[in-house]
């Protein structure tokens, strides 16, 4: 049972029926999950709500790798909410089901790709330790680029906090419908 109940339209003030609206013209579905939140807050609502489309649409990593990201995240954090977003918009983007089986269940999976096999190696690092090896470092580099190792690192931390976030007012997982698209 989430902690924070969801607003009711009589309880919204101008502002977060806007912002409301604009959420829910941004990406499909209900206007649920940390989005709900947010609508208590407008001005942190509009810049997260920015900020999630920036992460979704306008990064140089593979939407594969971003939704590995997402989805090591939210497995460190134990947030059920992201996961059952983002678990099939990964199957979706080209994750094999392998891998996010392994993620699940907290282990380390294997990889066919070099790239994402580079991006779990410093995610997994980062992720449990908060720091990230010169080795591990230097390989995801060499693998992805300086600008994609940019944008994981942000999409990985950004899904971190988010994670936290959710946690902190014990936001379920949601349904998911099969046509749900990257919020």
């Amino acid at each position: 049972m989430p902690r924070m109940p969801e607003l009711k339209p009589d309880e919204m003030s101008e502002r977060q029926k806007a912002l409301k609206a604009k959420m829910a013209a941004t990406f499909t579905g209900p206007v649920q999950g940390p989005f709900s939140l947010w609508l208590r807050n407008p001005d942190v609502g509009a810049h997260a709500t920015e900020l999630v489309k920036l992460l979704r649409d306008n990064t140089s990593v593979s939407r594969p790798i971003r939704e590995l990201a997402i989805l090591m995240a939210a497995r460190h954090h134990g947030a059920p909410y992201p996961w059952a977003i983002h678990a099939p918009l990964a199957r979706r983007a080209g994750l094999p089901d392998e891998v996010i089986a392994a993620i699940e269940a907290g282990r380390r999976p294997s990889f066919a790709a070099p790239d994402q096999a580079a991006a779990h190696a410093l995610l997994a690092e980062l992720i449990e330790t908060g720091r990230i090896k010169d080795a591990t470092y230097a390989a995801a580099e060499a693998a992805l680029g300086r600008e994609a190792l940019i944008d994981l690192v942000s999409v990985a931390t950004f899904y971190c906090g988010l994670a936290l976030f959710l946690n902190a007012f014990e936001v379920p997982a949601p349904e998911v419908s099969p046509t749900a698209t990257a919020r």
